[in-house]
């Protein structure tokens, strides 16, 4: 192959690799519709000094981002009498189109002991405009320490303010799953704030997350961090996995576009 046709093959690779990546991303965008919140899945617990606790996530399965999602979760005795009943908002106050927000609940010490069942409901949440992107975690680790029957789990990382603007109230939600790579059950949620609290454009921070694991640590298999501010929703990370994939198929397509034109 002449070097005059190895650039033009290296000229394709690059040409339909940007491409595929800008297609990708482009299903990651909003289409202005209808509003729908649903509840994904929740569970409960007691924790080590009794409380009763209701854990969950909801998605946006509709077209538009929304706000302000009120979850109503109602606490019964054995005899499925009320004994209380909370509205609480999720971590995200602003959930785009296909994301996913945890929420928590906690029965207060009075009927935490006589709870037995709940249900979960969404009772309200109000249509807004879309968040730019703006906010990106660059790095996060976790531990969990303590001396039994207190084990806590700490996550810490970075994040940073890629946007133009000055990104205000900047934190951080995880959302811990019993399965690997944020799937199965949520079994817990966590936010922290970045430190400091404001951003400036390209600005880094540093945010700490502690969830009380104690007797539960080996249902926390994984967790999903989302960083959010009140003018940047964060920067989808683009997996792996796909870069690899999108990657290995424009090469192919590139090679067999090189080699007809050799023929």
């Amino acid at each position: 192959m002449s070097e005059k046709r190895v650039w033009r093959f290296l000229i394709i690779v690059c040409v339909g690799f940007l491409f595929a990546c800008f297609m990708f991303s482009s299903l990651l965008l909003p289409v202005k519709a209808a509003a729908q919140v649903t509840i994904v899945n929740h569970t409960s617990y007691r924790d080590y000094v009794n409380y009763y606790h209701v854990v969950g996530e909801v998605q946006n399965t509709g077209d538009g981002p929304v706000k302000n999602v009120a979850v109503n979760v109602t606490f019964y005795d054995a005899s499925h009498n009320i004994l209380e009943s909370y509205s609480e908002q999720t971590l995200l106050e602003v959930i785009s189109v296909g994301v996913k927000a945890p929420f928590i609940c906690v029965a207060s010490e009075e009927i935490s002991a006589l709870v037995s069942s709940y249900d979960v409901s969404i009772i309200d949440y109000d249509t807004t405009s879309a968040l730019p992107l703006g906010l990106e975690i660059l790095s996060h680790n976790s531990v969990v320490a303590g001396i039994l029957p207190v084990r806590i789990m700490t996550i810490t990382g970075q994040v940073k303010n890629v946007g133009a603007l000055t990104a205000t109230a900047v934190r951080v939600v995880a959302t811990f799953y019993s399965g690997p790579s944020g799937t199965g059950n949520v079994v817990g949620a966590s936010l922290g704030p970045s430190v400091p609290v404001i951003l400036s454009s390209g600005q880094e921070g540093t945010f700490t997350i502690v969830h009380d694991v104690s007797g539960r640590e080996q249902l926390f298999a994984s967790y999903v961090l989302i960083a959010e501010s009140l003018e940047y929703a964060m920067v989808p990370e683009f997996p792996a996995s796909m870069i690899l994939v999108i990657f290995m198929m424009t090469m192919l397509v590139a090679v067999a576009v090189a080699r007809k034109r050799v023929v």
